[in-house]
């Protein structure tokens, strides 16, 4: 889009500067009518023609083909113009120096070395048909031959900034498109990684809530059901105590050993928490203790285990 809006103001511009020079070889039309001037005027509105076709290729997205039809039309234009009017040198030179400025940014490095050489000779050739008329007029020599061919030789070190301004900007691109690329390839592991961060987390919540719910089946089935019957036991104590005084002291015992049941449970279930035991003697202490609870035969090595992070310790 911006290629094609710079572009597009680009023939515009050419477009009014044809207009006024239309406008003053007219104008010199009217004062001095002759052929070279009517030849001069044809010339200007052929070019205006052909920038108004080059208009239409911009529009459509041929943004190279629009570049060559306007350069090929300023080079031919300047060597008539130059051929036409010899005494207006300067601005043929100058006109011959657009398409290799404007080309930068719509044809290869390659193809604008072809544009350069192409601006070179079309300003040499400018000044070589200025030239019999110029050296005709009565003046120093080495004015007249400054007056052509300095103008072309100036044009060489301008050409050589053009070409050096497109390498500059050929290397901006490039590093432009390697930060892109390097940009995307960031957003793609960005995305990635919270990808994998969500995974965790909810791997995380469910395994807490997994953890939550065995927590509570243990207390369920466990401590919670042997206070329940200490709480039935001693119901009943009370109930024989004045009858049957005996059979309350045998039942009473047996709530004080179901009373120790839930507490040594409720002791098993805080120490599966965080053990104290893992607190004080760290894993060589606590994994033998987890082993002698373990439904499966298990015998444990702890030889030069030493200590860690207790986060480490917990989860092992």
């Amino acid at each position: 889009m911006l290629a094609r809006i710079r572009l597009r103001q680009l023939i515009f511009a050419l477009l009014i500067a044809d207009g006024v020079l239309m406008g003053l070889t007219v104008a010199v039309a009217f004062a001095r009518p002759t052929v070279w001037v009517f030849a001069m005027l044809a010339l200007l509105a052929l070019e205006g023609l052909v920038f108004v076709a080059a208009l239409r290729a911009a529009g459509r997205g041929g943004f190279e083909r629009a570049i060559t039809t306007i350069s090929v039309s300023i080079w031919t234009g300047a060597l008539a113009a130059s051929w036409l009017s010899p005494f207006t040198l300067p601005l043929h030179v100058v006109a011959a120096l657009i398409p290799a400025i404007s080309a930068i940014p719509y044809v290869r490095r390659r193809r604008l070395l072809l544009y350069c050489l192409a601006t070179l000779a079309t300003t040499f050739g400018c000044a070589a048909l200025a030239l019999p008329v110029i050296t005709s007029v009565v003046a120093p020599v080495v004015a007249k031959y400054l007056a052509t061919i300095g103008f072309p030789a100036v044009t060489a070190p301008v050409l050589l900034v053009v070409w050096h301004t497109a390498a500059t900007l050929g290397d901006m691109a490039a590093i432009a498109r390697r930060n892109a690329d390097a940009l995307r390839s960031s957003r793609r592991l960005l995305a990635e990684h919270a990808e994998q961060l969500t995974c965790s987390r909810a791997r995380l919540v469910a395994a807490t809530d997994a953890e939550r719910r065995r927590l509570e089946q243990d207390l369920h089935d466990g401590a919670q059901q042997q206070l329940v019957a200490v709480a039935i036991t001693l119901r009943l104590a009370g109930q024989s105590a004045a009858t049957d005084p005996a059979s309350s002291i045998e039942l009473i015992g047996e709530a004080g050993e179901l009373l120790q049941t839930a507490i040594a449970e409720i002791r098993r279930l805080a120490q599966g928490i965080y053990p104290p035991l893992l607190a004080r003697e760290g894993l060589q202490g606590a994994l033998p203790a987890a082993a002698d609870r373990s439904p499966v035969p298990a015998r444990v090595r702890v030889d030069g285990i030493g200590r860690y992070r207790p986060d480490i310790e917990t989860a092992l």
